[in-house]
């Protein structure tokens, strides 16, 4: 749990920086996307500490994965290339054909049988992508979608937070 939510910091601390917004700056809301619902618990057992971190009002978690990203996968060509040789080629191109619906199955069952082609849980290597549309950030473990968008009170909230804290500078720089 620990590892995933400082990979969620991480994506959301760039998601900040990509839409150039302050940490002091106070965001409504995260949503934490995963089709594992163990894997949602394990995160939202820290989730006062994910706001905190990510200073969000709030933490929502979705399993409908496939709203936001979509699976494709490349041959992994050391292990395929030694078994398919010069066939390598047609294998890719059927490879680079699954469907989204076809790698999900692969990933759950960790084995696709495709015109066939048996494929192992080593023999491909298996990419997410954001789906057109959606706001989101994923690496190959989790997706985040922070709601960037800044109301009046989230942007006064945040200039209050940076006056504090120049305040706070300040009495400290003066020995106060």
């Amino acid at each position: 749990g620990v590892k995933l939510m400082q990979e969620v910091i991480t994506m959301a601390r760039n998601q900040r920086v990509s839409a150039g917004i302050k940490t002091k700056t106070p965001l409504s809301s995260i949503t934490i996307i995963h089709k594992d619902p163990s894997i949602l618990a394990s995160i939202k057992e820290l989730s006062d500490r994910l706001c905190i971190e990510l200073n969000v009002k709030s933490i929502s978690f979705d399993q409908n994965e496939e709203a936001y990203v979509s699976l494709y996968a490349k041959p992994n060509l050391p292990v395929l290339g030694k078994r398919y040789g010069k066939a390598l080629p047609t294998v890719k191109a059927a490879i680079e054909q699954l469907s989204d619906s076809e790698l999900r199955q692969y990933e759950e069952k960790q084995t696709l049988t495709v015109n066939d082609l048996t494929f192992s849980i080593e023999d491909l290597l298996l990419f997410r992508e954001i789906q057109p549309g959606v706001e989101a950030v994923s690496n190959k473990h989790i997706t985040i979608a922070l709601d960037t968008v800044l109301t009046e009170a989230l942007i006064e909230e945040g200039q209050a937070r940076e006056i504090v804290s120049q305040i706070q500078k300040t009495r400290k720089s003066l020995d106060l």
